[in-house]
């Protein structure tokens, strides 16, 4: 096999899908070639325009051999094509959509070009003149019968016939028409090769690229659930279950957005506040669509008929939001049934009382028959309030496609909903950061938080840090956050803060990493336990007691 470059391929370039065709490629070259080869995948330079200005480019493999010569390959997926009136080049790929590219032929010039030159100029370099060439890898791309230009011959090619003997094809594209002035490169020539391009290497594996490629699959599969709502179309009344990241916002979004492009005049609501705010944010333009938590929607309908109701959050009286405010949207609709809706769609269904569903079937135009779907997880029941959900045929989802199957493997400890399973990226492990006392527990974070951010290089808004309750919120704010970063809470409109905020107020929302705090305070509780663990899609630590999270981790 030959030696490569990095070796292995790091994660986060494997797990991206718009890396899938020069992954193909590195793995057919190492596979193929002997190990007097040495292969440098994905190469970036820095070069000079005749005018002095500087140029940056990249190659994707570089390819030396010590009797052979340099050769320089760009790689391009899809079905390549080039106008030849315009000069423009396009690949389609798998789906049928059409992406302009760069021009692969100058792409690989130019990088032999400027690797020759960095080369003569190396310390270690003696001067001589050497075989190096330049080729193009086009995988997706069937062979044509004749070259694509006077300066573009087919030998310059490797197409779909090629890949099953690549390595034969780089041998035969080194050793063809080799000029007879050439000298071999020498021991020496792949060591100066090797320091030139292996000594400062780019291709660190940072968390930041590989959270960030792991959430990138992670959003793709989730939105491939939306065919799911496509076998529902003729069904009025759903009730939809699954598991924490089977996806049920995201279906519950689009079944509210379909509706509503329907005609009908559509509510999307939920408990939580701060995720109808998100739901609010993602829905926004969409004629005939109305996103509001519950308790605002009661609020708002009685304002419109002249109520003068107030939603405090800390409001003593327990009637006040279990009768007093679904009462008045009752009262509302029967007052001005122009506020009647035609459809209605609830996420989180299992934090609703029993109460407030007949609440919401009345503000229906037709109760017993305008749509009605409603998505639910009976395992994230974290106010612990029972909940009698309306009887309609039930619709399960069964794969978590949010969660790396890291972080899923520590939540189905505590599922006990019926079928589960991880459908999610292999994940990093899951981060424990072990304290005795709040104190040490604000400093770890405090630490945690400057080495995701400045180390790791992963945004803070991409970032939350979850307590059990909102003593430890404060604690961990007045501790502070290092650099300039300003938390925020979970229903906060700040585009770049970083949430620090309860674990019960961020249900139903989720970032790409989470540091879950005071872990003492949620073990034992299995539904919180659950919500927490499950609102990191990419990274989860662990802050508290030993003991805790042991017991959150029993592996």
């Amino acid at each position: 096999m030959a030696r490569m470059y990095p070796d292995p391929m790091p994660a986060y370039i494997r797990e991206d899908p718009l890396r899938s065709t020069e992954c193909r490629v590195y793995d057919a070259l190492k596979q193929e070639l002997d190990d007097s080869y040495r292969v440098f995948y994905s190469r970036p330079w820095l070069g000079l325009a005749p005018d002095g200005r500087e140029i940056e480019g990249e190659t994707d493999f570089t390819i030396g051999h010590p009797e052979r010569g340099l050769l320089t390959l760009e790689v391009k997926g899809g079905v390549v094509a080039r106008n030849g009136q315009t000069d423009e080049w396009t690949s389609r790929d798998r789906w049928g959509a059409l992406h302009r590219i760069k021009d692969p032929v100058k792409q690989a010039r130019s990088g032999k070009y400027q690797l020759l030159t960095r080369l003569v100029s190396h310390a270690r370099w003696k001067p001589r003149f050497i075989n190096i060439k330049y080729g193009v890898i086009l995988p997706d791309s069937g062979r044509p019968k004749s070259d694509l230009g006077p300066d573009m011959p087919l030998a310059l090619f490797a197409f779909t016939e090629d890949m099953p003997g690549l390595g034969q094809w780089v041998v035969e594209r080194l050793t063809t028409a080799v000029d007879s002035r050439a000298e071999p490169l020498g021991a020496d020539g792949i060591q100066a090769l090797e320091q030139l391009l292996a000594a400062s290497f780019d291709l660190v594996v940072k968390l930041g690229p590989e959270v960030a490629a792991a959430d990138r699959q992670i959003i793709r599969i989730t939105a491939e659930q939306f065919a799911a709502l496509d076998g529902l179309e003729t069904m009025p009344r759903v009730a939809v279950k699954g598991g924490a990241g089977t996806g049920k916002t995201v279906l519950a979004v689009e079944k509210a957005r379909r509706l509503a492009r329907d005609g009908r005049r559509t509510l999307l609501t939920c408990y939580n506040r701060a995720l109808a705010g998100q739901l609010a944010a993602g829905c926004s333009g969409t004629p005939g669509l109305v996103v509001s938590s519950f308790h605002q929607l009661c609020v708002a309908f009685a304002r419109a008929c002249g109520r003068k109701l107030v939603l405090d959050q800390d409001a003593v009286d327990p009637d006040f939001f279990t009768i007093e405010l679904p009462n008045a949207l009752v009262d509302a609709v029967a007052e001005n049934p122009e506020l009647r809706f035609e459809a209605i769609v609830v996420d989180e269904a299992q934090d609703f009382l029993s109460g407030w569903w007949d609440a919401l079937f009345l503000t229906l135009t037709n109760p017993e028959g305008d749509p009605f779907y409603y998505f639910f997880d009976d395992n994230q029941n974290v106010h612990h309030t029972p909940a009698e959900l309306p009887a309609f045929p039930v619709f399960q989802l069964t794969r978590n496609l949010r969660n790396t199957r890291a972080i899923f493997k520590l939540a189905a400890h505590y599922y006990t909903g019926g079928v589960y399973r991880p459908g999610g990226p292999e994940g990093t492990r899951v981060e424990m950061l072990p304290v005795n006392s709040n104190s040490q527990l604000y400093e770890k974070v405090r630490n945690w938080v400057a080495r995701m951010v400045f180390t790791e290089r992963i945004p803070p808004q991409n970032i939350a840090i979850l307590a059990p309750d909102r003593a430890m919120v404060r604690g961990i704010c007045d501790h502070g956050l290092p650099g300039n970063l300003v938390p925020c809470g979970a229903d906060s409109a700040e585009p770049t803060g970083l949430v620090v905020d309860t674990v019960r107020r961020f249900k139903g929302l989720e970032k790409p990493v989470v540091c879950l705090c005071g872990t003492e305070n949620i073990a034992g509780d299995t539904d919180l336990a659950y919500v927490a663990m499950t609102r990191a899609r990419v990274l989860l630590a662990l802050a508290g007691t030993p003991q805790a999270i042991r017991a959150m981790n029993p592996e």
